[in-house]
């Protein structure tokens, strides 16, 4: 078992092991949940401007960090400039030996974006 200092997070993997942000120590076992939550650190240190990605939140509050919610803004001169658009990033438990499903809500047009993911 992992043991991780949690300053004020709280996190829920797809087994339904949930912590509050109340907590302040995390066990979390599993090579996919440690390798999220570093991500989430980096990512929370230094991301492109205008961008968004987050665990999304569980109905009681607690992050689920195998579901992200990002934000992609609309490259200038293109055109999608303007807009912001939504996706849902769905990690396996064998992440990251397998990558994460993303699915454009609503679905998107795009030649290289499919409406499966």
């Amino acid at each position: 078992i992992i043991v991780y200092r949690l300053l004020r997070f709280g996190f829920c993997n797809t087994n339904n092991f949930c912590v509050s942000s109340s907590t302040k120590i995390l066990k979390m076992s599993g090579i996919a949940l440690t390798r999220l939550f570093e991500e989430r650190k980096g990512w929370r240190k230094d991301h492109p401007f205008g961008f968004v990605a987050k665990p999304a939140k569980n109905a009681d509050g607690t992050l689920n960090l195998m579901v992200w919610e990002c934000y992609i803004p609309g490259r200038k001169s293109t055109p999608w400039e303007g807009g912001m658009y939504f996706l849902r990033m769905i990690f396996k438990d064998d992440y990251p030996s397998s990558p994460p499903k993303c699915k454009f809500e609503p679905p998107l047009f795009h030649p290289n974006v499919y409406p499966s993911g």
